[in-house]
């Protein structure tokens, strides 16, 4: 006859059944399931910003904030394969191990990159940059000018452009200033030079008039 379970480990198999119980009841579209687990899930950024530490800090605020959405992202998806075995938190410490750990590979190997694409990065930037910059100066843009342009722009974008030209940082030192990949970097600023062009040609075709 198999020996009965310690305490701990009756205390776990009978609270990973409630748990499963719960995520059940989530999956068959129980709002009161559904919010319980959301409050359990605040557990994820905790869990990020801890292994994010053990592995030297790599990521920054965005980076463990990135992970963390996408861990609750995937938690949710694979919550059909929730067996019960353990408490939901205990389950969901795996996926906050894994996706971190990625997440801190991925920008290592941005940082690996980092020589190459800053050497190459005068090249790439497309002539939309150059337009936005002749039109500003052929305007006889002023800095309060600039930052009511800026103002149309979404956070992100305003403040990579800011770091851009302002700042005089390349992207890839955005990128590991922000905790964010350099293409991620690379999307909000061409989106904000876009935004920028679309907001100067107006003021050029009224001064034509």
């Amino acid at each position: 006859m198999p020996a009965p379970p310690t305490p701990m480990v009756a205390d776990r198999l009978e609270g990973g059944a409630e748990d499963l119980l719960l995520a059940q009841r989530a999956l068959a579209c129980d709002l009161e399931a559904q919010e319980a687990l959301a409050i359990r899930l605040r557990c994820v950024a905790r869990f990020v910003a801890e292994r994010n530490r053990r592995l030297g800090s790599p990521l920054g605020p965005e980076g463990i904030e990135e992970v963390s959405q996408t861990v609750v992202l995937q938690v949710w998806k694979r919550l059909d394969q929730f067996r019960g075995r353990a408490r939901i938190e205990t389950w969901t410490y795996a996926f906050c191990r894994n996706e971190t750990m990625n997440a801190a590979r991925r920008l290592q190997r941005e940082r690996s990159r980092t020589l190459s694409l800053a050497a190459l990065e005068g090249p790439l930037e497309p002539s939309v940059a150059m337009a936005v910059h002749q039109g500003a100066v052929d305007q006889g843009l002023v800095d309060d000018d600039i930052e009511a342009l800026l103002a149309h722009l979404a956070a992100r974008e305003a403040q990579v452009v800011r770091l851009r030209h302002i700042d005089d940082r390349t992207l890839p030192e955005i990128a590991l200033l922000l905790g964010l990949s350099v293409s991620s970097i690379k999307t909000h600023y061409y989106r904000g030079l876009t935004k920028l062009r679309a907001l100067l040609e107006p003021i050029d075709k009224g001064d034509r008039l």
